[in-house]
């Protein structure tokens, strides 16, 4: 199998190549498996994801999965936020490598800022919208429910609910043309893909 990588649960960009990087975005290779022990948002394994699976010693199966964290992100989550463990990451679509010159120009989340919340906020947001996009139109993606449960979960773990509504309100022309606040955004989500699929399958998780 040729290249290919995960979503970070907490940005939803990426775990990068490092041949695909540059000094502002090359933090976006270092990676952990995550996992909650004792109610504690705990790492696994970590190290740097090599593009084909790997993350140091550590084989993720491409089918299986893993819950995946940049190492970065990971450090600026509250070690509270167990939740981030719960699900294996989406799968993503540039592969970590075929992607627009300027897409992962971002520095690095800082613990404790508002900036890493409204970073996160804005990558949950991204990843939901592609994720109901992506199970409308093979329907084998995710199962809604459940998965729509994890998006408010983890924003509302880490505080940043307000800032993914702050987001859905500036960006009306890629998100939703009459939504004040994420929830509206997630019924008017939901409610296309139950009008597509009245009958969706089973998570199969």
């Amino acid at each position: 199998m040729g290249f290919f990588s995960f979503r970070c649960r907490a940005c939803s960009g990426s775990l990068l190549s490092e041949y695909a990087t540059h000094s502002q975005n090359n933090w976006m290779t270092d990676a952990v498996i995550v996992d909650a022990v004792e109610g504690k948002l705990v790492t696994t394994s970590s190290g740097t994801y090599d593009g084909y699976g790997r993350i140091e010693d550590e084989d993720i199966d491409y089918e299986q999965g893993a819950p995946l964290l940049h190492l970065a992100c990971f450090e600026a989550l509250p070690d509270t936020a167990v939740i981030f463990a719960e699900r294996e990451s989406l799968h993503a679509g540039d592969q970590g490598f075929f992607f627009d010159e300027g897409t992962y120009d971002y520095d690095a989340p800082e613990a404790g800022t508002e900036q890493a919340l409204a970073f996160f906020a804005t990558g949950i947001v991204r990843e939901a919208v592609d994720a109901v996009r992506a199970y409308v139109l093979r329907g084998d993606e995710v199962a809604l429910p459940a998965y729509l449960l994890d998006v408010r979960g983890r924003l509302d773990a880490i505080g940043a609910m307000s800032h993914a509504d702050a987001y859905v309100r500036t960006r009306p022309d890629q998100l939703c043309y009459d939504c004040d606040n994420f929830g509206q955004l997630l019924e008017q989500l939901t409610r296309h893909q139950s009008a597509r699929h009245p009958n969706p399958p089973e998570d199969p998780t």
